[in-house]
């Protein structure tokens, strides 16, 4: 079973490199690399499951779009169609996969995994005093998406944020818990010291 599992690894490269070799620069397709290696370890993704194209289109799907080359004012502008089209799957269920692959991986826009700096860049955020969260910079690269998959981008990146500020919540609410239980403790110490004090005294 692991020889398969290896082969069918093996082939998902392969069609990486021989797709990426002619559209993408050594940085993307380290990206590609990288993902792929990312997707095998993770146990809610079988990447020895299913088409190899469907996962090899969908890793370029993944770097393409983090990397906003469905913009078409990009010098390495890829049509998402032409991905779809050279490893011969439909669209529609690349995008789901896509999808899958960045919840799975936890990767959101901006992920410096798999995004160029100059980009990446432009997704960090900082909080503020107030407990804001604000872009570090001004610069969005979200409005680069191609047409129909703006929508489901911009969904996709305010779940993330949201998930990142419920992460933040909870633990900011039990960094106040523990700290509301040392108080407590103390607290009793003190009862304790001074019934013993009182008992000493009797």
């Amino acid at each position: 079973m692991k020889n398969n599992n290896d082969d069918k690894l093996l082939k998902i490269k392969e069609l990486l490199k021989e797709f990426t070799a002619s559209r993408f620069d050594d940085e993307l397709q380290g990206f590609t690399m990288n993902l792929l290696e990312s997707i095998s370890r993770k146990s809610g993704l079988n990447i020895f499951r299913g088409r190899i194209e469907i996962w090899a289109a969908s890793i370029v799907y993944v770097v393409a779009r983090l990397n906003f080359l469905f913009d078409k004012s990009s010098d390495a502008y890829l049509p998402a169609d032409e991905i779809c089209s050279h490893f011969g799957v439909n669209r529609s269920t690349v995008k789901n996969k896509a999808y899958l692959i960045q919840d799975q991986c936890d990767i959101s826009i901006g992920d410096r995994r798999f995004t160029r700096p100059e980009i990446a860049r432009s997704f960090e955020f900082y909080i503020t005093p107030e407990g804001f969260i604000i872009p570090a910079f001004p610069v969005s690269g979200i409005e680069a998406a191609e047409g129909d998959d703006l929508e489901e981008l911009k969904k996709h990146e305010i779940e993330q944020k949201h998930r990142k500020e419920m992460e933040l919540e909870e633990k900011e609410a039990r960094r106040i818990e523990k700290k509301r239980k040392i108080a407590e403790e103390k607290r009793k110490t003190r009862d304790r010291d001074q019934l013993n004090l009182f008992d000493d005294i009797n």
